[in-house]
């Protein structure tokens, strides 16, 4: 599930990037291209990695433990 949601929202947040990349290009200092490849790869491969091990903790946490413990705990 988390995956899913991981992914849905790195591909808007892409195509959101990719839109106001334009109107923002004259507030880059460096020589950098406003739609740089290499930047938008490295952040969303640093966000992907993030969310993903966020989310792997707590769901191998929850895979430790007994169904029928848990259901009696709540």
């Amino acid at each position: 599930d988390s995956g899913l949601l991981v992914g849905a929202g790195l591909l808007m947040g892409l195509a959101a990037a990719l839109l106001v990349t334009s109107p923002l290009a004259a507030f880059l200092v460096a020589e950098l291209p406003s739609r740089d490849p290499i930047s938008f790869a490295a952040s969303a491969i640093l966000l992907l990695v993030t969310s993903l091990a966020a989310s792997w903790t707590p769901a191998r946490r929850a895979t430790r433990i007994a169904p029928a413990t848990a259901l009696r705990a709540e």
